[in-house]
């Protein structure tokens, strides 16, 4: 079976991590004959992390997105002009299903192209109302088509969590969940070894919203004085993190680690992980940190913590609150008890998210899928 997944390019993020591992899995375990395509260029170190068994493809579209066009007109000009480079790939590859993950210009052109390859939507982000996201519209999207027109031109749509498939209602393809995995640790620490340590993983990016994280750490910094809160990650709001941090004088508290590459060593360390996400796809470094162990605690926000964390027992999912933050952050660190006992229990619905049983799940997809099709 030939399986093609399109992507605009390949960077380094938690997204690039799930699908490493996925296709990897497929090429070397199942033998699917597995394709990657980009728009442009990708992140050379990501793409060796692939196996050699897999294909990547790039199409290269600089040619012909930086040719001078006129204002919108020329945009749909372009999506034509960028459409036949697809049908010409789709024609020569010929592939059994084709994948699309709602980003770059294969957003708007794989609903459309011609062929017998099952397609599917692979949805990696909440669905979040513009409303929510205070986001408001260019001219140039009253004449894009809508975003429940593409999907619905999909043959099967994917969601990360239940709860994302609840909220996409306007989804009338054959639709379903399917969790992002992981690997349970080889080696785990003794939790009572462990530093006073609080981490918060990921893009310094507004939705992250670590800024409450800093913010909650400011109401409760004496407290903390035994502590210190790791922000490990890079992005476009490090500057204006670390003045807040400077701001409030926590410089010897929080402590903006950058691009950590050896995670394992540090949740091997750590005793409690803060998510204050705005929005999430799924919320991996949640699943990842009760794997070593480590209680969480996470703003309810779509999608994922409901589905992660059992709330009062392996960590808390509380409101959009730096204060309500603060309070069960000190709550956790005043009782080593309650800590150790969420600690304890951090594995007790860890199962659902096995890497073998998720793979799984994919696998059985894709072979049924393309059987209905012979069918």
């Amino acid at each position: 079976m030939k399986l093609l997944f399109i992507f605009k390019s390949f960077g380094n993020g938690g997204v690039a991590s799930v699908m490493i591992e996925k296709l990897n899995y497929l090429a070397e375990r199942e033998n699917f004959e597995i394709h990657i395509l980009s728009e442009f260029p990708n992140n050379n170190i990501t793409i060796k992390r692939f196996t050699p068994k897999i294909h990547i493809h790039v199409l290269s579209l600089d040619h012909i997105v930086l040719k001078p066009r006129l204002p919108i007109i020329g945009y749909f000009q372009l999506l034509k002009d960028v459409q036949i480079e697809y049908q010409k790939f789709i024609d020569k590859l010929k592939p059994d299903i084709i994948t699309g993950f709602n980003y770059g210009y294969n957003r708007e052109i794989i609903p459309f192209l011609k062929t017998k390859a099952i397609k599917v939507l692979e949805l990696h982000g909440a669905y979040v109302s513009r409303r929510l996201l205070k986001k408001t519209k260019r001219p140039i999207d009253y004449l894009r088509k809508k975003t429940s027109v593409l999907h619905n031109k999909y043959d099967y749509a994917i969601t990360l969590t239940q709860e994302d498939t609840q909220d996409r209602k306007y989804l009338k393809i054959p639709t379903k969940h399917i969790y992002n995995s992981i690997f349970l640790p080889a080696e785990i620490s003794l939790f009572e070894n462990r530093s006073n340590i609080i981490l918060a993983v990921g893009t310094l990016t507004h939705n992250k919203n670590f800024i409450d994280l800093i913010k909650a750490a400011n109401k409760i910094k004496e407290k903390l004085k035994n502590w210190q809160i790791f922000i490990c990650g890079e992005g476009v709001e490090k500057e204006f993190l670390q003045n807040a941090i400077n701001e409030y004088a926590l410089q010897d508290i929080v402590i903006l680690k950058g691009h950590v590459f050896d995670m394992q060593a540090l949740y091997n360390n750590a005793k409690l992980l803060i998510s204050t996400s705005l929005s999430e796809g799924f919320g991996r470094t949640m699943t990842e940190a009760l794997s070593y162990k480590i209680p969480v605690i996470a703003y309810d926000c779509k999608c994922g913590p409901k589905e992660i964390i059992a709330d009062k027992v392996n960590g808390f999912v509380i409101p959009f609150s730096y204060e309500v933050l603060a309070e069960k952050i000190s709550e956790l660190i005043d009782d080593e008890k309650k800590l150790q006992s969420f600690s304890k229990h951090s594995y007790d619905d860890l199962n659902k998210f096995d890497n073998e049983r998720i793979m799984q799940e994919w696998v059985t997809f894709y072979k049924e899928i393309n059987n209905e099709k012979k069918d």
